[in-house]
């Protein structure tokens, strides 16, 4: 079995695998237009490898796919469909992700979330869909979601960052579909070992032992179901290619 490279949108961790290497995305996707150097520092401030030993852990990692040092894929994906590497995506409910984007700075400064949350958070994820559509009416979504149009919105990005299907439109004309195992991180919270045991299959690994992993806490952030419902309708369309990619209706994220 050659190396995989397994990257995430949000929450899977892999230790003691053999022969895997964890890697966000855009540790993978980097420009060739950028030093050696600048990759290295980047890949350290952003992401990390991992080598492992033994099977699958239901543990947590860094997340999404991001933008920085990422490139549309080339011919340099046809290394990785001559050397069977496998890639393992995590993807997270796009408006849930932005959400957590959102309020993950402030947590981390221990701020006041009731100040930056409510009607505060409606009224920036507003003007970042507004600058969102506006870039993508002018130089369609492919160029402003990669970057090659700056946002001058945080937000923004935080959204563009979530339009799973542009990037994955590019990565699986590189990239057959066979070498891919898609995760959604709901069913992997929901059910971690049966997802375990799907996974092992897929990388063809023996039965998951078990191992403690880092208990992560849940902090309840000040929302408005208003901004739920104004970004599910923004990754609408999105959401629904996807869903016609994979082949699955769940990629949809509908809400129940």
């Amino acid at each position: 079995m050659g190396d995989m490279f397994l990257t995430s949108s949000g929450g899977l961790n892999f230790e003691d695998c053999p022969n895997i290497q964890l890697a966000d995305s855009t540790t993978e996707f980097y420009s060739n237009s950028y030093s050696a150097d600048s990759i290295a520092s980047g890949a350290q401030q952003r992401h990390f490898y991992t080598h492992c030993e033994h099977c699958l852990t239901t543990a947590f990692t860094d997340r999404y796919f991001g933008t920085l040092f990422l490139d549309l894929p080339t011919a340099m994906f046809q290394y990785i469909e001559t050397n069977e590497q496998k890639f393992i995506i995590t993807m997270k409910n796009p408006t849930d992700r932005v959400i957590s984007e959102y309020f993950y700075p402030f947590i981390q400064k221990g701020a006041d979330l009731s100040a930056v949350g409510g009607d505060v958070m409606h009224s920036a994820m507003s003007d970042a869909i507004d600058e969102a559509k506006q870039c993508m009416t002018d130089n369609g979504p492919t160029l402003c979601v990669y970057g090659e149009v700056a946002p001058s919105l945080s937000e923004t990005t935080a959204l563009y960052e979530s339009c799973y299907y542009t990037y994955l439109e590019h990565i699986t004309q590189q990239i057959p579909l066979s070498k891919i195992y898609f995760v959604k991180i709901e069913e992997f919270h929901a059910s971690p070992e049966s997802q375990i045991a799907l996974l092992n299959k897929f990388v063809g690994l023996s039965a998951t032992s078990r191992s403690p992993g880092r208990k992560v806490g849940h902090v309840h952030k000040p929302f408005l179901s208003e901004t739920v419902t104004m970004l599910d309708a923004f990754f609408a369309p999105f959401n629904s290619k996807l869903s016609s990619l994979l082949s699955d209706s769940k990629w949809l994220y509908q809400r129940t």
